[in-house]
């Protein structure tokens, strides 16, 4: 086992990984990984770093005070989820939309209206869940949702300066390294001298509990707009009928209720056909309720604590269901694969990036029997698309579009340029719709790596801006086709269909400088080539 050095010396930490040893001034993110370095294999609350200042070192004087970013005002969340600058501004965009439905139906541009109302529907859900009964705001992300952000920020920081210095080091750590509401280093080729403070018996604490369970989560979907149509009274009683049928459909199928709260259920099974079992059953039972319900499922080693269940594999599950649709038992791969052999059928549903969770996952949508209705498969002349835009409800918007007009099936979501990069090469779509402005990657770049690695897939870019230095930045990229979000739906449909069979997509004002750009382009390639020759 080759070992290595992490060690805090002052005010700079001592790096060393297969070669001569640098130095780093100390930081939130370096002591954070200091931590986990000492503690190989162990999974260590987010919390719990950001509350010991990563190794050992608290960031006040205070007992237990937390790091920076991270707001010690209380244990229950992060305030409002829309301030009210961010509600104005939400209303006076609905109100705008509203306005244009109005004008467009006038004019009987059913399109410009369906693509108008698709946005107010996507803003009116956004709306719908900031507010509670009776118009409270609701609050949003805990203080452990906090932390996982603060400590995954601040350790890609520290992978970045890390880089600059040992490329080797920082790719290793990227790949052991594991961050969420619990982190961790896992590997076991490497020994790391550090001198930063293990647990009591050498770094691993008490042995956990753990044991090998499917997990499920189900929660009733549009529940906010439910709650606020029946009133509080009536409200509470469906969701007593409501817990009375999960609570009774789990146990005929031998599963453990670990916790209800509000309108969702976490229950554990020994197997993972029980568990679906439990939520077909379920939401059947719920039917002449009209209640509709949604459901993730996921497998592998949980921790026991008293009467509550947790570990990663909980929070995988957690995730899973968020991206359920109604009706809908979504499990991930795994499920899938440990259910072979049985009258359970699966409807893939492409590659998803887990919020928190390292890596692409690949989920299926579980049905007894037959394929899950709503699902499409990928008819013959049909083909596939990633979308990648970090904001959740214009995918949606851009999934409807693709669903309804064009022979194509969505296999794919990203919100940044990594996860774009990243999913591609699991996915292998034929087309990639890509918006311009990405966090921590700008489109143009995720169109580079993805072209690096897929040079026969095509990029439509869908922009807000219609400024000629962006089209001609997407176009050094590589992107064939371009389009502003402004643009109808009918004309998106056509543009990634087009896309598709290798034509050219750009507004007709900029054809001119596109041909141009692309010239230019393929001049300086020719040249390349001869003084390669």
């Amino acid at each position: 086992m080759a070992s290595s050095t992490f060690r805090k010396e002052g005010d700079y930490w001592t790096i060393a990984f297969r070669g001569p040893d640098f130095r780093l001034k100390d930081s939130k993110g370096l002591r954070y990984l200091g931590r986990l370095l000492a503690n190989p294999g162990r999974e260590i609350l987010a919390l719990d770093l950001t509350m010991e200042g990563g190794a050992g070192r608290r960031s006040s004087s205070a007992p237990g005070a937390l790091d920076e970013g991270v707001s010690s005002r209380g244990h229950g969340d992060a305030g409002e989820i829309l301030d009210p600058e961010a509600r104005s501004a939400y209303k006076r965009r609905l109100q705008e939309l509203r306005r244009e439905i109005e004008e467009a139906e006038g004019f009987n541009d059913s399109e410009r209206a369906a693509w108008a109302g698709q946005e107010a529907a996507a803003l009116e859900r956004e709306l719908a869940a900031a507010f509670g009964i009776g118009g409270k705001a609701r609050r949003a992300k805990s203080i452990t949702e906090r932390a996982r952000v603060n400590v995954r920020n601040s350790i890609t920081s520290a992978l970045r300066s890390i880089a600059r210095h040992d490329a080797d080091l920082a790719e290793h750590l990227s790949q052991a390294v594991r961050t969420g509401t619990y982190c961790s280093y896992v590997s076991e080729a490497i020994a790391w001298s550090t001198d930063v403070p293990k647990g009591k018996d050498g770094g691993l604490g008490k042995r956990p509990d753990r044991f090998l369970a499917t997990v499920l989560f189900t929660d009733i979907v549009a529940s906010t707009e439910r709650a606020a149509a029946l009133g509080d009274r009536r409200w509470r009683e469906l969701l007593d009928q409501h817990d009375v049928i999960a609570h009774s459909a789990i146990e005929e199928c031998e599963g453990r209720v670990v916790n209800s709260f509000g309108d969702s259920v976490f229950a554990t099974f020994p197997r993972p056909a029980d568990a679906i079992g439990s939520a077909i059953r379920m939401g059947r039972a719920l039917e002449p309720l009209d209640v509709q319900i949604r459901a993730g499922v996921h497998v592998g080693e949980c921790e026991r604590r008293g009467d509550d269940v947790g570990g990663i594999t909980v929070h995988i599950c957690a995730r899973v269901l968020a991206l359920a649709s109604s009706r809908e038992i979504l499990t991930t791969s795994t499920v899938r694969d440990l259910v072979a052999g049985s009258d359970l059928s699966f409807e893939d549903r492409g590659f998803h990036a887990l919020r928190g969770v390292p890596g692409t996952w690949r989920l299926f949508a579980a049905s007894h029997g037959h394929s899950p209705a709503r699902s499409r498969p990928l008819a013959s002349g049909a083909f596939s698309i990633m979308l990648v835009d970090d904001h959740p409800m214009w995918r949606e918007t851009l999934r409807k579009v693709v669903e309804h007009s064009c022979p194509a099936t969505v296999v794919a979501e990203a919100g940044d340029g990594p996860e774009a990069i990243e999913m591609a090469r699991a996915a292998r779509p034929d087309v990639v719709v890509m918006d311009m402005n990405l966090p921590t990657m700008t489109g143009p770049d995720a169109t580079r790596g993805i072209l690096a690695e897929l040079p026969d897939t095509r990029v439509l870019v869908l922009s807000s801006s219609d400024e000629q230095r962006d089209v001609l930045e997407a176009v050094g990229a590589g992107a064939t086709g371009y389009l502003v979000k402004t643009a109808s739906p009918a004309d998106v449909a056509d543009g990634i269909r087009r896309v598709h069979e290798n034509e050219l997509v750009f507004p007709p004002a900029l054809a001119g400088i596109v041909v141009e750009e692309f010239r230019r382009l393929a001049k300086g390639q020719r040249r390349r080539t001869r003084s390669g020759s």
